[in-house]
Order: structure tokens, then C-alpha cells, then sequence
């Protein structure tokens, strides 16, 4: 979903990286899967791509659902 999003915006991971102060291997392992962002990853990488960090999460959560129990 990140990487999709991304794209979309013309976005490199180099590009996002710069813009969110956040690693390029961080933002590599959260489109992979292998880390999930913190609340301020979140905040950081929302504000770089210009969308609501509420947007950001929506996005996730359509692609991975939450079971209900």
C-alpha cells in the first residue's frame, strides 16, 4: 500500500526519504511488511506525501483488515 501510494505521487523511496527524515531502509521494510511505523513514522511520512495521517492509516487498514472478534 506505501509503495503503491508512493508511485502514485512520483515518489522514490530515496525521494520519501529525504522528505520525512526517515530511512530509506525503514520505508523499504515498511513496504515489505517487515516493520510496521510508529504513530510518528506515520505523522512523518504522511505530512511528506501531503495527506492527512488519518488518510494514510485508512489506506492500511483497506488493504489489511482488521478481524472482528
Amino acid at each position: 500500500m506505501l509503495r503503491d501510494l508512493r508511485s502514485k505521487m512520483g515518489l522514490t523511496q530515496n525521494k520519501l526519504s529525504e522528505l520525512s527524515g526517515l530511512s530509506t531502509n525503514f520505508i523499504s521494510f515498511c513496504e515489505r511488511g517487515i516493520e510496521q511505523p510508529s504513530l510518528n513514522s506515520i505523522w512523518l511520512l504522511s505530512s511528506a506525501m501531503k495527506i492527512e495521517p488519518t488518510e494514510l492509516v485508512r489506506l492500511v487498514q483497506d488493504q489489511n483488515p482488521i478481524p472482528n472478534y
